[in-house]
């Protein structure tokens, strides 16, 4: 299935709450443009060699 939008990542965020003292950023790799969305950092695929 093919979505158009960032989504909502359920599973994510409760792992992002759950253990939030021992991560220090949540990253998702995207196809769209580089942004941050409710504390979740959207990474484009073709940036994932300038971010680790």
């Amino acid at each position: 299935m093919k979505s158009s939008g960032l989504g909502s990542h359920k599973s994510l965020k409760e792992f992002g709450k759950k253990y939030s003292k021992v991560i220090d950023e949540q990253i998702l790799l995207s196809q769209k443009d580089r942004c941050k969305k409710d504390g979740i950092s959207f990474i484009p695929i073709y940036m994932v060699d300038s971010v680790m």
